[in-house]
């Protein structure tokens, strides 16, 4: 009992101010050297959180969202998850219910919702940079023409016009991330010239 309300307290990321997540995944690997039962506990949490995200999608649940998939990459970073299991969640966040389809829509993420876009962002931004070199390498480049894929699928929908234009903080946000992981990158610019990566 002692031990799952312990893990428990770990897994709630939200409830630290944002700074602090890096501490709390740092004092869960200090735990981990003496209980191996804990990491498992607090990781299985963590992702169990970011499929519920996934599945209700409610805005008031978006800053926890946001701590929780900071907080997923910073326990990559003191390793205590796996590389594949880091895929696994970025892969989920540009599949899970998604319809590339323009002329359908899908309630798990609607063409305004562009929250998962951020969520990408701030994962990659966590921990992208350990993909650098070897297999993490060929598995980022691999993922990044999956994301820029989807960053086309919600820039091109008619959701947006020139009274409602695609919001310039989540362009440079994706621009961004993408110039700091793969400086030497060329991104696709239109929509054009994006095709599914099958």
């Amino acid at each position: 009992l002692v031990l799952g309300v312990f893990g428990g307290c770990l897994t709630e990321a939200w409830n630290v101010t944002y700074p602090m997540i890096s501490d709390l995944a740092c004092l869960v690997a200090a735990f981990v050297d003496y209980d191996d039962s804990i990491g498992t506990r607090v990781v299985d949490g963590v992702m169990e959180d970011i499929r519920v995200g996934l599945e209700t999608n409610f805005v008031k649940f978006n800053q926890r969202r946001i701590a929780m998939i900071k907080y997923f990459g910073e326990l990559y970073n003191y390793r205590l998850i796996e590389s594949n299991d880091v895929f696994k969640v970025l892969y989920s966040l540009v599949s899970f219910g998604v319809v590339y389809d323009p002329d359908f829509y899908s309630t798990f993420d609607p063409p305004e919702n562009l929250f998962r876009l951020r969520l990408i962002c701030v994962l990659l931004d966590t921990c992208g940079e350990f993909f650098n070199r070897g297999p993490g390498k060929l598995k980022l480049d691999c993922f990044i023409l999956y994301f820029q894929y989807y960053f086309w699928l919600k820039k091109s929908s008619t959701t947006w016009d020139t009274q409602n234009p695609f919001p310039v903080t989540v362009d440079y946000l994706v621009t961004d991330i993408l110039k700091k992981l793969r400086p030497n990158l060329k991104m696709k610019n239109s929509p054009q010239n994006q095709t599914h990566p099958t």
